[in-house]
């Protein structure tokens, strides 16, 4: 790994450690910038974390329903009926396809 980029990863943890609050991801993205070996979920979790730029306004919902991790979004509000593209007419867990 170059020097530019392990610098650039360091700098990244000390801003979370810094100002990015303690919520589901925080861990997994240092994980992750640390070069440790993250599952699938960890690194949805790290994801959101750092899209929501360390939920330094708060844990809340992204509300970014076209995204295609949204389904995963740790602090998704729940919805009833009608959930991210799937038919309350059809068997749970089967997508609508459009």
């Amino acid at each position: 790994m170059g020097y530019f980029l392990e610098g650039e990863r360091m700098d990244n943890i000390k801003s979370i450690e810094q100002i990015g609050k303690k919520a589901r991801g925080r861990a997994e993205r240092i994980k992750h910038l640390r070069g440790e070996r993250v599952t699938q979920r960890e690194a949805i979790l790290g994801h959101c974390y750092d899209c929501m730029g360390g939920y330094t306004d708060g844990a809340r919902d992204c509300e970014i329903e076209t995204c295609s991790l949204y389904p995963f979004h740790p602090y998704r509000k729940s919805v009833t009926g009608h959930i991210a593209g799937i038919d309350s007419n059809l068997p749970a867990g089967v997508a609508q396809t459009v």
